[in-house]
């Protein structure tokens, strides 16, 4: 077993030579003798000076001079040795590859590709196209440890309660938020699920009493108590010693639970950190993602079919749902477009969506028991528009747009087109799945058990259907020009250097001496330029 372990973990160096592979000591000389440097050079924000040979660029036209700089750097590197001279050589054939849509899954010229592969790779997509290093740093993680780390985790409560009640240990969920998230939604669903009473409070100043009697009561009756931001309370958190004893009492209904949500900051007591199922809630970043869990935890199992209710009804209702899920994750993720997106940032949380959702389906029931024949259409893109959704624009131009992507897609061709298109991208369409057109012949058996069953099967194929949308999304998914994504990905790529440069300082073990060598060489060179 110990043999394989060096092969897994250095997956992407499998290519390696054989004499540069220690079997004895078991470990990859490239990662002790090349990666540290190629780190180094990774972290490094920018370069200057050192042009010794005084290359010229080649082409300034597509190649800038901080490019250009950085190839110099590197050129002293073993596995980018000579690639200044490939660039001078082959400069045509390097701008076919610049102005690929997705370098890193390109050849590179002249069988560099031999040479620069895995972590050197990421080195040198960072420095020629950095709106394309977080897709290459994902395809390094996926391709070394795996899919999982590069995926969020779906925020999965119901797994929670049932690994509580399996281990018999009654113990609080603490729920660690970041900004714009509110699981009260989760848990409400939850609730009604397994049929269990659900009291809210959301803490601040004067609230503590409040919250100590609600979990006494729910200890004697047996019903559930989510607490939160506790975060702004800090006398409950000073308290928490005082009400874990209370938790921890022998007359506990054996049905109380008791859920928390808060930020994590320093004042949380170790008692509670410690004696809790901890989890995490934040908000996911892509269309395909948010679809997923909007299928998965805010309509779980449908509205069921009732024999009062007609097939129309059914049909329209499990449609609209599916688009108004669309809906409401393309409008949330136009703000990574910054103000090309919208002009200002908002925040469209679920509860937009479930309040959305519960309006359709009221109004679809109040229209059939009214015996309306035609679909007031106009009526629920007002709501939607003006109400739901719209009532968070601030902006008159953002106001016409968000009422224009409204009109586009809540429209009588949900029903009567095939696979209503949602988007178009240069990666495939977005359409409504085509189990939800095939319902309708399913509903003309009018049986309400085996709808149902149906039904439920098929939200488990809406699920994959969602699997099988592309995990990168192109821009022109809403309506924005290729290049309009550029901005916001070289931002996200600063941001990930910054990181792993912050977590590498705290953990440096870097000469000291060598770092100094290093800043007294840059300025030698650059009082060389300045004489």
């Amino acid at each position: 077993m110990k043999s394989d372990e060096p092969k897994k973990k250095y997956q992407l160096e499998k290519t390696e030579s054989k004499e540069n592979w220690d079997v004895e000591n078991n470990t990859n000389k490239y990662f002790e003798e090349e990666f540290p440097n190629e780190l180094k050079f990774f972290l490094q924000q920018s370069f200057i000076g050192n042009n010794e040979g005084n290359e010229q660029n080649p082409d300034p036209s597509w190649i800038s001079s901080s490019i250009w700089d950085s190839l110099i750097h590197i050129n002293n590197l073993p596995r980018f040795q000579g690639i200044l001279g490939s660039f001078m050589h082959n400069t045509k054939e390097w701008r076919k590859y610049y102005i690929s849509s997705m370098p890193e899954k390109e050849i590179l010229p002249s069988d560099w590709s031999n040479k620069i592969r895995g972590f050197s790779l990421v080195l040198f997509i960072k420095i020629l196209r950095s709106d394309r290093l977080s897709a290459t740093i994902e395809d390094f993680v996926k391709l070394n440890i795996g899919t999982e780390f590069i995926k969020s985790k779906p925020f999965n409560l119901e797994k929670q309660i049932k690994k509580i009640d399996k281990e018999g240990k009654n113990v609080p969920i603490l729920i660690l938020i970041s900004s714009n998230v509110d699981p009260w939604i989760y848990i409400e669903q939850l609730a009604q699920k397994n049929n269990r009473m659900v009291s809210q409070l959301s803490l601040g100043q004067g609230q503590l009493e409040r919250a100590k009697g609600k979990i006494s009561k729910a200890i004697q009756e047996g019903f559930w108590v989510f607490l939160g931001n506790i975060h702004l309370s800090i006398s409950f958190l000073k308290e928490y010693e005082m009400i874990n004893n209370l938790l921890n009492s022998s007359k506990k209904h054996p049905n109380f639970q008791l859920f928390l949500s808060s930020k994590a900051i320093p004042e949380i007591s170790l008692t509670l950190l410690l004696n809790s199922n901890r989890m995490i809630l934040e908000p996911l970043k892509g269309i395909k993602p948010n679809l997923s869990k909007i299928i998965s935890n805010l309509i779980p199992i449908f509205r069921p079919f009732e024999e009062r209710d007609s097939i129309l009804e059914f049909v329209y209702y499990r449609k609209l749902i599916f688009v108004l899920a669309w809906f409401h994750t393309s409008i949330s993720e136009r703000k990574k477009f910054r103000s090309l997106g919208w002009n200002c940032i908002y925040e469209f949380p679920d509860t937009d969506f479930v309040f959305s959702e519960k309006m359709i389906h009221d109004f679809i029931v109040s229209g059939q028991k009214n015996g309306d024949s035609i679909f007031q259409w106009d009526s629920l893109r007002f709501i939607i528009g003006q109400i739901n959704y719209g009532g968070r624009i601030t902006d008159n131009n953002d106001q016409k747009l968000l009422n224009e992507l409204v009109n586009n897609i809540f429209s009588e061709e949900i029903f009567t087109t095939k696979g209503f298109v949602l988007a178009k991208s240069n990666n495939g369409q977005f359409k409504v799945p085509s189990d939800l057109d095939d319902s309708i012949a399913i509903l003309k058996t009018k049986n309400a058990a085996a709808i149902n069953t149906i039904f439920n099967s098929l939200n488990n194929g809406l699920l994959e259907y969602i699997k099988s949308l592309p995990d990168e999304e192109s821009p022109e998914i809403f309506g924005q020009h290729i290049n309009a994504e550029i901005t916001m990905k070289i931002e996200d790529s600063n941001r990930i250097v910054d990181i792993i440069s912050n977590i590498q300082s705290n953990n440096s073990s870097l000469n000291k001496k060598d770092e100094e060598k290093e800043l007294i060489h840059l300025f030698e060179n650059l009082i060389e330029k300045i004489a």
